[in-house]
This record gives C-alpha cells, structure tokens and sequence, in this order.
C-alpha cells in the first residue's frame, strides 16, 4: 500500500498522516526533501526512494497528470481540505509564530514572509487576502473537484475515529480496534511538537477560529471575494 496526503500546509496533514501510518502498518515518509510538485518528472524518482509500503503528506496542487503518475506508481491518494477562512487565519498566525522567538525571521523564500509582525486588519495582509490566496482557493478547489478521497480539517479534529473509518472504504477494511489503536497513538496535541528555536510548528487554529479572528470590515470582503468558492467547497461564509 502506498498513500499520498495531498493538503495546504498546517491542515492535520500531521495528524492523518500518523492515523493512517498506524492503522494500516505503513512507513511515515517525511515532505522536507520532497519535489514542490512543478515538475512531474522530478516525482517518480522521488516515491521510487520509498520502501514498499509508505504513506507520505505533500502540498502538491491537483492536475491530470499528477494523478496519471500516481496511478503508474500504484499510489493512493487522499486530499485535505478546510474552511478557507479558516485556511487564511492559519496562514497569518505561521507567518507571527516563525517570527516569534529569539528574534529571527522567515527565510526570504517563505511565501508568507511578508506578513510577519503584521495584524491580520493590516493592509498588506488584506491585500494578500484578496490576490494571493486566491492561489490556496484554487488548490481547495482542484482537489475538492478532482474525485479523489476527501477528509475535511473539522472531522479530523473533531472526531479522527470517524475520518479514519470513511477512508476505509478506500485504503481498505479496518476494525474497531485498529482505528482506536490508531487514535490513541495519533492524538493531535502530541502532534505539535515544539523546537527551541520557532517554538510551536503547528499553531493552535481549531475550526471555526475565523469568526473571531476576523472582523466585520474583513469578512464583508472575503465574503464578497469568496463567497462563491466557499459555497462550492461545502462550506459556509457566514
């Protein structure tokens, strides 16, 4: 068996990633030297690295042709998704969370280094909010529309027992025992693991945050930009 994890960083990717492992007795394959997905020729080579039975978590974005290879490759493949706005509350928190200790800042090559130390009503990061995350919403959208399995962020927090048993159908039978075995070695707490330099990996963005986080003025905005696409996620705006 061989499972690829297809989500938008910092999704419970993590977390899926070990549920699977467990459940199914399968290698945990880390995404550190994995290709960035442009190139398609660049990824065989890199699951032909893995041993026979692996599950691996990438952000790569939907095509045809990535699921051609998967196919050739025998490789099964699940995508994440989540509440867009709650996607876009995450991101902000990583960019203030990598800049948070000791000083230091975001690599120069970091997508989101120019919202470090800025408020989430700050312009710069509403202007990213109306142009560039229309890149993460078109990702949402290729995988939600592509057939492939799907597990929503919110189940995965809420209930992992039940996420895992809708994969079943997909990856194979699993019993009651195999999937409490699987959650109770795969708690998502245990998962955000901490460095003395960047401190928490995995910010604490449970789902539905962005009704918080984001104010009237901002949401008036995402709703109007977005509105749509949430809806078609199966999500809503409101």
């Amino acid at each position: 068996m061989r499972v690829l994890i297809a989500s938008p960083r910092k999704t419970g990717n993590a977390q899926l990633r070990c549920l699977v492992a467990t459940a199914y007795g399968l290698a945990l394959i880390g995404s550190r030297d994995a290709p960035d997905g442009s190139d398609i020729t660049a990824i065989g080579p890199w699951f032909e690295s893995f041993p026979d039975r692996w599950v691996a978590h990438t952000s790569f974005q939907h095509s045809p042709e990535l699921l051609a290879l998967l196919a050739d490759h025998g490789v099964s493949v699940i995508a994440v998704l989540r509440h867009p706005f709650d996607l876009l509350v995450s991101i902000h928190e990583i960019a203030q969370r990598r800049t948070s200790k000791k000083g230091r800042r975001l690599r120069e090559s970091d997508p989101w280094e120019f919202l470090a130390g800025r408020d989430l009503g700050d312009p710069v990061v509403m202007e990213y909010a109306i142009d560039g995350f229309a890149d993460e919403i078109e990702w949402l959208k290729g995988w939600h529309d592509s057939g492939v399995p799907l597990v929503r962020f919110e189940l995965l927090e809420a209930a992992p027992s039940e996420a895992l048993a809708d994969l079943a159908g997909t990856l194979g039978h699993l019993d009651e025992n195999q999937i409490a075995r699987a959650v109770e070695t795969c708690p998502a707490e245990n998962l955000i693991w901490s460095s003395p330099v960047l401190g928490r990996r995995m910010p604490p963005v449970p789902a539905g945050a962005w009704r918080e986080r984001l104010a009237d003025g901002q949401l008036s905005i995402l709703r109007q930009r977005y509105g749509d696409d949430v809806r078609k996620l199966g999500y809503e705006p409101v």
